[in-house]
């Protein structure tokens, strides 16, 4: 009988890459709306043509520069 091994060498990380210092977003932000106020933002974003976090995102940085 006549026994083959053959080793892989394979890097142990899975799943999705780190995307770096320099493009991932490093801060994350909870917030709640009212249903109300969650359709108002999303119809914006849409008439936007914006996904509801850069809407979202743009707005409170708009609203920040204005305050400072």
């Amino acid at each position: 009988m006549q026994v083959n091994c053959i080793t892989f060498i394979m890097k142990n990380k899975r799943g999705r890459p780190k995307l770096g210092t320099q493009n991932a977003k490093g801060v994350l932000m909870a917030v709640r709306f009212t249903p109300s106020e969650a359709k108002r933002i999303e119809q914006a974003a849409r008439s936007a043509k914006l996904t509801k976090s850069d809407w979202v995102r743009k707005a409170l940085l708009s609203v920040a520069e204005e305050a400072a």
